[in-house]
Order: structure tokens, then C-alpha cells, then sequence
């Protein structure tokens, strides 16, 4: 009586073919994902299970063609967030890999610009020189950060951001800047291509002091006692005028 069997100690094996690893998706498309296995024998069984970035797994049944085992799956079965997608090989003597996995993000939102510094508004002389640009960005997958700046002319140039974690800021000696009102908008731009440039500030530079012409009265007038009320009247041409004072030496 002759009698064979198979001895199988050895695991399948499973590489991950698609998609690649750390990829980033922001709109709704078809991922198809696809394993090769390797096994002496034969294969029981195989499932992807995703984490749907819950922790909360779910299990996919792909479709064997030749040894490459894959599935599409829309990007709507996926919430927002980072996924962890893991393969599960089975053969037929019960060796398991589970060894396998990719990640990747499912980013659908622009990123959140808030502003720390400097407030909407503010003003600055000649002689105030850095000043300390600062946003905080909320989102995934952030990529770059820049400040706008208008040159309050049009023209508009732009400086990089450098992360702090998640507040990204730039110096900028305000000095540099045209005179006048100067707008500031953020670009926020994540990695899958989600751009905000809704947030933005306004700063007035003003290096030049007030210029003053009197309106009333004449230079050199002369008055009795009888004269009652005097109207003193001027006009103040600035930028940013905060406060205005007649002194009277009251001879």
C-alpha cells in the first residue's frame, strides 16, 4: 500500500502590487487593489481587510486571476482619514500571512487657515522692521503653505511658510513693503490638491507723518475781546491718523 501526503510548514506569500504605499486620495474614484500570492500547494482562502481609519474592520473577498488576487472599491466606502488596508492569506493546510499591508489617506476637505499673528488691521511705521507672519492649518495631509503679499500696488509676491507643527510661519520686515494698505491671503494647499485661499488680513504701513494745512483761522489774525467763539480748523492728510491736538501757548 503506498500512501502520499504533502507537508506544507511554509505561509503563503503576498506582495501588494497596488496601490502603492502612502498613496492620498481626494475625490471619489476606482482603487483597484491588487496582491500577488505565492504558494507550494494551494489556496484556501483570500480577504483585504480595511480599518476604514475606525479600527473598525471590514473584510473585501477579492477575485483570483492566475495568482493576482484584487478588487475595485470606490473611495465613497472610505470615511475620512488614514486607512490601513491588510492581507490575509490562507492556504490549505491552515499556514496564515497576515503580514501584508499598505496605508493610505482619504483626504476629501481643504485645509482650515486661522490666523494668529499679526490681528486684521494692524499698523506699522518705517522703523518697526520683523514681523512675525503666523497661521494655524488644520488638515490631513498638508503640503505647502504660503503667504500673498499685494505690495499694496497689485503685485503681487508670494513667501513660503515654514511648519511648526501645524502653525506655519514667515518673518518679513514690513519696512520692505509699499506704503500703504496691504493685503495678506494664505494659500493652504494639502497633498491631494485641496487649496484654501478664503483666509487673509489686511496691514497698513505708513512711513510718512502726517501733512497738516490750516483752514481757519488766517495766519497773523487778530482778536478783542468782543470776538466770542473762534473756529480752529484743519486738515490732517494720513494714513492712519489716531489722534490730533491743538496747543495753545496762551502767550
Amino acid at each position: 500500500v503506498n500512501l502520499s501526503f504533502t507537508t506544507d510548514f511554509t505561509a503563503p506569500t503576498a506582495e501588494i502590487l497596488n496601490p502603492n504605499n502612502n498613496t492620498n486620495y481626494s475625490s471619489e474614484v476606482n482603487i483597484t487593489f491588487n496582491v500577488t500570492i505565492t504558494e507550494a500547494n494551494s489556496i484556501h482562502d483570500v480577504f483585504f481587510s480595511f480599518d476604514n481609519a475606525t479600527g473598525t474592520s471590514y473584510n473585501v473577498t477579492p477575485q483570483n486571476n492566475s495568482g493576482y488576487w484584487a478588487i475595485s472599491i470606490n473611495t465613497t466606502r472610505f470615511i475620512e482619514g488614514s486607512h490601513i488596508m491588510t492581507v490575509f492569506v490562507n492556504d490549505s493546510v491552515g499556514n496564515i500571512n497576515s503580514t501584508e499591508k499598505i496605508y493610505f489617506m482619504a483626504d476629501y476637505t481643504t485645509p482650515t487657515a486661522d490666523w494668529v499673528t499679526p490681528t486684521n488691521q494692524s499698523n506699522y511705521s518705517l522703523t518697526f522692521g520683523d514681523v512675525v507672519f503666523n497661521v494655524s492649518i488644520k488638515d490631513l495631509t498638508t503640503n505647502t503653505v504660503k503667504f500673498s503679499f499685494d505690495n499694496s500696488t497689485g503685485n503681487d509676491f508670494n513667501v513660503t511658510a515654514t511648519n511648526g507643527s501645524g502653525y506655519w510661519t514667515t518673518i518679513l520686515d514690513v519696512s520692505s513693503l509699499e506704503e500703504g494698505v496691504n493685503l495678506i491671503t494664505v494659500h493652504a494647499n494639502d497633498s491631494v490638491g485641496n487649496i484654501n485661499t478664503s483666509t487673509r488680513v489686511t496691514i497698513t504701513t505708513d512711513y510718512t507723518a502726517p501733512i497738516i494745512s490750516w483752514v481757519n483761522p488766517g495766519n497773523g489774525s487778530n482778536y478783542t475781546s468782543t470776538t466770542g467763539n473762534v473756529s480752529f480748523n484743519i486738515t490732517v492728510n494720513d494714513l492712519t491718523i489716531q489722534t490730533v491736538l491743538f496747543s495753545f501757548d496762551n502767550n
